[in-house]
């Protein structure tokens, strides 16, 4: 991760942006880089490093420092997918899905080269730990509910797609009529929200004119902004068709989730055999049925709502990896820990 960035958008604006932010000596708005009036909370953290280190060359050694920041997201999301694991199953649970996770080579791709992919998946990860956890201490719970709201507004502050990924369904998830509608922690979630990753739609509002630059041209406008602009995104980033010039079809559903599971090259052998082995045994399908529930809303909005690449369900694998440690321990039995020990070593 210290190794200088190679990738395009690493280079066009996930380290280019915090650059020309430190070099004018404020966040600002940029017309001449569309991507650089996104949220961008994952790359600010190299800012103060560049303030800090000595020399006219400080841009590019806080750049670094910031790349490696970056990467330290993969190893704080193994440790919470342990402690999850640890707590909703047992201690095994947690040890494999965090080997799982760390070992996936898409958290080594996008940790290396600098991508904020894994950073948004820690955060979306630990909103749902903390809404577990409250529900799961009896639904009462006022400071877990700001820490979920909290975690969750960090993943918005990082991307657009947060929004539909963790916000939303954590919004729906506690206002869930359990017993009866449920609006206070709806409200304290939305406020914590509000205070870590609104403050980003606040600048955009005041620097662009327009609250989720660039998106929603057609409701709010935006500064520099076009319709001919305009379509051109749209045309970039819509739900793309297949030969026959569909864009929601049982193939492509098919197709997508093959992708996703297994033909991806960057995807571990080890997640989908141990996430279907949960559904062997009574008690690993209770306890993956809520980690299974969120991991089918989250890949139907990326199939639905997103251009279907593959970084955009990066963010999930925490998720993964919970249900693989859990699939994991359907049998105490000595010769399928033998079995189960020898093939993770190997692989």
């Amino acid at each position: 991760a210290m190794l200088p960035p190679v990738d395009f958008d690493v280079l066009e604006y996930h380290l280019q942006v915090p650059k020309e932010w430190y070099q004018q000596g404020s966040i600002r708005f940029l017309p001449h880089n569309i991507y650089g009036n996104m949220p961008l909370g994952a790359e600010t953290l190299s800012i103060p490093a560049m303030a800090l280190l000595p020399g006219e060359d400080s841009w590019w050694w806080g750049a670094l420092v910031g790349k490696l920041l970056i990467a330290g997201f993969a190893p704080l999301t193994a440790l919470g997918v342990f402690a999850a694991g640890q707590r909703f199953a047992n201690t095994t649970a947690g040890v494999i899905a965090a080997l799982a996770f760390i070992s996936t080579p898409w958290m080594a791709v996008v940790s290396m080269n600098g991508l904020i992919d894994g950073v948004l998946g820690c955060y979306l990860f630990l909103s749902l730990y903390g809404f577990a956890i409250w529900y799961s201490e009896g639904r009462t719970s006022a400071g877990m509910v700001l820490l979920s709201g909290l975690l969750a507004g960090s993943a918005l502050a990082c991307k657009y797609p947060a929004m539909l990924f963790v916000v939303l369904p954590l919004c729906v998830a506690f206002a869930w009529p359990y017993e009866k509608m449920r609006w206070r922690p709806v409200v304290l979630f939305v406020l914590a929200v509000a205070m870590s990753g609104g403050l980003w739609l606040g600048k955009n509002a005041i620097s662009a004119g327009n609250p989720t630059y660039p998106l929603l041209y057609s409701v709010f406008g935006g500064e520099s902004r076009t319709e001919a602009k305009d379509e051109q995104w749209n045309k970039a980033h819509q739900v793309p068709p297949d030969a026959k010039g569909r864009r929601f079809s049982l193939p492509q559903a098919w197709n997508s989730l093959v992708n996703v599971f297994g033909k991806s090259r960057w995807q571990s052998p080890l997640l989908l055999p141990l996430m279907l082995l949960v559904l062997i045994n009574p008690t690993t399908r209770r306890q993956a049925r809520p980690w299974l529930l969120y991991a089918g809303c989250f890949l139907l909005c990326w199939w639905l709502f997103t251009h279907r690449i593959e970084r955009f369900w990066v963010p999930l694998l925490p998720v993964l990896a919970m249900l693989a440690g859990i699939g994991a321990c359907w049998s105490a039995h000595r010769l399928w820990r033998q079995v189960l020990w020898g093939v993770i070593g190997v692989l």
